[in-house]
């Protein structure tokens, strides 16, 4: 058995786990934007975002832009290993929308970890009175979470 984790810091809020199961005999590997290297059983791959968002792209559009460059490069990494054992399934922090594209490699569930929901009122944009939210934060923020 066999798990892909994937978040942009290794070891995030999955390394904990990796070496656990390592552990009970799971085979772990951990995608990153960290050098890639072994630690306690669990392989690291580095990959690189392929292109993000810009000053250019319509503001609402940058999350989803950033979300599609940090799936096209951990899939193009994951691409390069044809020796990385076929994952049982995958995990990784639905955030970064790094995992959007897995499912084209593989034919395997993604666990996805859902650490905040976002809300354009009552929240982290709008609790600080002296950083208030620009026009266009509450709409961007609807369009990064599907």
């Amino acid at each position: 058995m066999h798990v892909l984790f994937v978040h942009q810091n290794y070891p995030a809020q999955f390394g904990h786990v990796a070496r656990a199961l390592v552990r009970q005999g799971w085979a772990c590997s951990f995608v990153s934007t960290l050098p890639p290297g072994e630690e306690q059983g669990v392989r690291r791959l580095q990959y690189r975002p392929k292109g993000g968002a810009t000053e250019q792209g319509h503001y609402c559009a940058r999350s989803f832009e950033n979300a599609v460059a940090h799936a096209q490069g951990v899939w193009e990494e994951c691409r390069r290993h044809p020796e990385l054992p076929p994952p049982t399934w995958s995990s990784a922090h639905s955030g970064f929308g790094s995992t959007v594209f897995l499912r084209e490699l593989y034919d395997a569930p993604v666990v996805n970890y859902f650490e905040y929901f976002y809300h354009t009122h009552d929240s982290d944009m709008d609790f600080r009175p002296e950083f208030p939210a620009g026009e266009l934060d509450a709409p961007r923020r609807c369009a990064a979470t599907p």
